[in-house]
């Protein structure tokens, strides 16, 4: 994926399959490329994004799907391009009640997804 001139888009999860081993030299690159630690990123079980705006269009995403979209962790803010924006409806807690993130473990490769270049 780091020799590739094409943009490459990844959907769901497991994008560190693609990364190499986590604090290996393939990984620091990826991150010096990209601008993000997809080790380091989580399910962020507290937004719902139902709306996605993109190149000025807005999609409706449906509630019901929930939230768990992975957040990427960004490393250096200025090697990202942000292509689109999501409007977050954050689910309400109980009072008292701490905020929860997961972190998605890296692991032995599961199917899932593929990259597809652009």
């Amino acid at each position: 994926m780091l020799s590739t001139t094409h943009p490459v888009i990844w959907a769901a999860d497991n994008i560190w399959q693609l990364t190499g081993t986590e604090a290996s030299s393939a990984d620091a690159a990826f991150m010096a490329k990209y601008g993000w630690d997809p080790s380091q990123s989580y399910f962020d079980t507290t937004d719902n994004p139902t709306t996605i705006t993109y190149k000025g269009q807005a999609f409706t995403r449906n509630s019901a799907n929930g939230a768990n979209i992975l957040a990427p962790d960004i490393t250096s803010p200025s090697a990202v391009t942000v292509l689109g924006t999501a409007k977050l409806h954050r689910r309400q807690r109980q009072p008292g009640a701490p905020a929860r993130r997961s972190r998605r473990p890296r692991g032995p490769a599961s199917p899932g997804p593929s990259a597809a270049p652009t």
